[in-house]
């Protein structure tokens, strides 16, 4: 058989090697995309990477190797790693890292590493081995900056460590729970409150929390303010939502029998926003609810003492503005208690012409002086009133919160001070006129001795005349004076005993018509008319007293009559009803009238009005 032509073998030979060339080239273009790939990704990654050989010695670098290290590609390659950023402080952590790395093992940490300038710097290490056929030919190191991330971890951890302290001593009790509902933070106060320490509950769920409280597991104010709706909001009528915070009062709980313990729950927010939790402070406030209770009955007290009380009382500010009154002011200036409050005071019931009186009075009281006067006051019509005015400034643990007018209406005392100064007046003039009339008694006894002694003689010498000797009738004249003399020495006597006069059975008509005659002898221009009752009733009399108001009333009447007239006189018996009496206050019964009548001009119009 004949064998193939040798051409025949060289072209297939040909085309063999030509597919293995072929072949060859695209793995070898295919490679070097691969590496270019690489090399890129190197290049351009966020990460500072150093490519070593076997030895550990520096092949090439990324640019942010150069920007994180400060070193440029061209100083660095060939040097050993380690000697070159490791420094002093960090090169045993750094061989140890690259040992393990050419031992085949990837490595991940951190550590520092020194740069160029000599500055340590926290960096997070990657160490990739690179295996070739099996063989170790050498390594990448990565490295990222996280300095400015230990700086905010550190920071953080600063600001956790503070905010904890915070809570911590917070003086309120004081729990914070995050989103999983698990406790983080449990203070102090809280457990002096319950009794359960912080690392018994710290992490705990499941309403841990609410046990020391309540004695089982249940939502309490700070899981209801993560889940506050209009439902939550009716089944909890007792919970009160404050902006962005819930509130409540916890009565009577295993915590405080009989006691009251105040909650306040908020969310936590990141600085995102977001709700990262929930915060509640509890406080004790038995002994303040206890205290207003205290001082609400104290209020109600103090403000029924006031309004008990018989003076008007106002509480006025710095300003002088009322803040309250009671009801006696209202009764004693006419003004509400809506008209009064927030009206000054000095300007309410300060008469116009007072007003820098009052001013003058406030400026006393603000400066903590404490005024009792008397003086004048407005009521709401206008009118005035007397009045006592005792003002103080009001403290209140040390503390001035107002000031204090007690007003009292002093209209009857001043009304009986006067009164009281009239009747001294009217005694001190009662002993004036008893004096008087000591003095007038002795008067009246020297003078009744002398005309004792006038009447005695003429007697005597009425006896040696004749009734016809001109004499008689001038001797029976001074008989007739010293008798009118003698009646008058007897009202002085009646004057001198303070009104002790002798009363007795008396004939009016008789003693009438003797003092007309008396008074017609001296009188010759006026015409005395008599009209006498007959049988006329005796009246029970002081003699002395009838005949000088009889005097009177004729020397009334002769003054009324300068150029004479007539003067009638008449004497009448009466009965006076009830119906008569009951104008005058008198009794009933029988009495004598006296009717003096004259024709005189009359009284003129001023002499009426006296």
């Amino acid at each position: 058989m004949a064998k193939k032509p040798t051409y025949e073998k060289l072209e297939e030979r040909v085309k063999v090697l030509e597919k293995e060339s072929f072949e060859g080239n695209r793995a070898e273009e295919e490679l070097k995309h691969q590496k270019k790939r690489l090399e890129s990704i190197i290049e351009y990654s966020s990460l500072a990477i150093v490519n070593l050989d076997e030895e550990h010695n520096i092949i090439s670098c990324n640019r942010d190797f150069e920007k994180l290290f400060y070193f440029r590609e061209s100083e660095i390659v060939g040097r050993n790693l380690d000697q070159l950023i490791a420094g002093q402080e960090s090169i045993e952590d750094a061989i140890s890292y690259t040992k393990k790395t050419f031992e085949g093992k990837a490595i991940h940490g951190a550590g520092k590493r020194q740069r160029k300038d000599g500055e340590y710097i926290d960096v997070e290490i990657i160490g990739v081995p690179v295996i070739i056929d099996g063989k170790l030919i050498g390594a990448y190191g990565i490295y990222q900056d996280v300095s400015e991330r230990k700086r905010a971890e550190k920071a953080l951890k600063n600001s956790q460590q503070r905010l904890s302290q915070t809570i911590d001593f917070l003086p309120d009790a004081t729990m914070v729970i995050d989103l999983e509902g698990k406790l983080i933070a449990w203070n102090r106060a809280i457990e002096e409150m319950t009794g359960v320490k912080a690392e018994d509950v710290l992490e705990k769920g499941d309403y841990e929390y609410a046990i020391p409280f309540y004695g089982v597991r249940r939502p309490i104010l700070i899981d209801l303010v993560r889940k506050w709706n209009k439902e939550t909001e009716e089944t909890y009528a007792y919970v009160k939502k404050e902006g962005e915070s819930l509130v409540s009062e916890t009565h009577d709980c295993l915590l405080k029998p009989g006691g009251t313990l105040w909650n306040k729950a908020s969310l936590l927010y990141d600085n995102d926003g977001e709700v990262i939790g929930a915060i509640e402070s509890i406080r004790d406030i038995s002994e303040h609810k206890s205290a207003e209770a205290r001082l609400r009955f104290q209020k109600a007290y103090f403000e029924g003492l006031v309004d008990n009380m018989p003076d008007a009382i106002a509480m006025f500010d710095d300003d002088g503005i009322i803040t309250e009154i009671n009801a006696q002011f209202t009764g004693m200036f006419g003004y509400t208690e809506k008209e009064a409050v927030g009206q000054n005071i000095s300007a309410l019931v300060g008469p116009r012409d007072r007003l820098e009186e009052a001013h003058a009075y406030r400026r006393r009281i603000t400066s903590g002086e404490t005024i009792d006067v008397e003086t004048v006051r407005k009521k709401k019509d206008g009118a005035l009133i007397d009045v006592s005015l005792r003002s103080a400034p009001v403290i209140v643990d040390n503390t001035r919160i107002g000031y204090l007018v007690i007003y009292r209406d002093i209209a009857s005392r001043k009304q009986s001070e006067i009164e009281k100064a009239r009747l001294q007046s009217q005694l001190q003039q009662a002993q004036k006129m008893e004096a008087i009339g000591t003095l007038a008694g002795g008067i009246a006894h020297d003078f009744n001795n002398l005309l004792m002694a006038i009447q005695g003689r003429a007697s005597i010498m009425l006896m040696r005349k004749d009734p016809s000797h001109p004499d008689f009738g001038h001797l029976r004249g001074i008989e007739d004076h010293v008798e009118s003399a003698a009646d008058l020495t007897r009202q002085l006597l009646g004057f001198a005993r303070g009104g002790k006069y002798e009363v007795r059975p008396t004939d009016l008509n008789e003693l009438i018509k003797k003092e007309n005659c008396m008074f017609g002898r001296t009188k010759k221009e006026i015409i005395i008319n008599g009209r006498y009752e007959e049988n006329l009733w005796p009246v029970e009399i002081d003699r002395g007293q009838i005949e000088q108001v009889l005097l009177n009333l004729y020397v009334n009447a002769w003054q009324a009559m300068p150029g004479g007239g007539n003067l009638y006189l008449a004497t009448e018996n009466v009965i006076l009803d009830e119906n008569y009496v009951k104008p005058f206050s008198i009794e009933t019964g029988r009495y004598v009238k006296i009717s003096v009548t004259d024709t005189g001009v009359g009284m003129d119009s001023a002499t009426r009005e006296r």
